[in-house]
């Protein structure tokens, strides 16, 4: 059986991004999407996905607000913060609520590698060959993934 994966992001395109990013690298099924945090704990609760990849900024309930819960009611999810805030100080915050790694925004080959990384070796097989991970939970600098003019992915 494929990982499930559920997207957490309050901007579509950005959402669209990473699924996107997820079925042309992988083998993963989103299995649902949500656009705060309130929603991703209703879902993480539902479908206890095997990855749950979050933002930070969002309405109504925050990332780090979203993963507090989701470690309780979905303990065996994966969850990734994705974000334009990625620093030493989040990754600290997101591990202690239960986040495994905080990727950059710009940087959406890492936050594949990332995942894979913490998916038993069966699950993480993809389409293209893993690349290794570094030992930092912070991935590089903030780059645009999305091209402005047709909100693709910029590799």
């Amino acid at each position: 059986m494929h990982p499930t994966v559920l997207v957490v992001d309050d901007s579509p395109p950005v959402r669209r991004a990473i699924r996107l990013l997820i079925e042309n690298n992988t083998d993963w099924q989103i299995c649902a999407e949500a656009e705060n945090g309130y929603r991703a704990v209703e879902l993480a609760e539902e479908l206890a996905p095997s990855v749950v990849i979050l933002d930070l900024a969002m309405p109504v309930m925050n990332g780090l607000a979203a993963a507090r819960q989701i470690s309780k009611i979905a303990p065996s999810s994966v969850m990734v913060m994705y974000t334009l805030f990625a620093n030493e100080q989040l990754a600290k915050e997101a591990q202690a609520v239960g986040i495994r790694g905080v990727v950059s925004k710009g940087d959406a080959a890492d936050l594949l590698t990332l995942v894979r990384s913490f998916l038993p070796s069966t699950a993480a097989s993809s389409r293209s060959s893993a690349k290794s991970r570094n030992d930092s939970a912070v991935r590089g600098p903030y780059d645009a993934v999305l091209n402005p003019s047709d909100g693709s992915l910029v590799e």
